[in-house]
């Protein structure tokens, strides 16, 4: 059974088992490769918390978790175009 949650998710906080699906895709549109690469259901399944997908998926709640917040990470290390920082890592001005 599915419950529904009313919380929208700070995109700066941490990805919990407690997160619906929704609530990752609305912060972290980005997670949704990581969520097909472990088949749970983003679509009709998206009111259900991480942990209820992922037992669904027959997939361990925690691993699911810790595969959103990696690709969160990698994200987040990326350059972004434009960046000014990352130019002056880069010797460029």
């Amino acid at each position: 059974m599915y419950v529904t949650t009313k919380r929208a998710q700070s995109p700066a906080a941490r990805i919990t088992t407690a997160w619906t699906v929704n609530d990752v895709l609305r912060a972290h549109p980005a997670t949704v490769a990581v969520l097909n690469a472990f088949r749970v259901d983003a679509c009709c399944g998206g009111t259900a918390s991480l942990t209820e997908a992922a037992l669904h998926a027959h997939v361990d709640p925690e691993t699911l978790v810790a595969a959103l917040e990696s690709i969160l990470d990698a994200t987040d290390a990326a350059p972004r175009a434009g960046d000014s920082s990352a130019r002056r890592r880069e010797g460029v001005a």
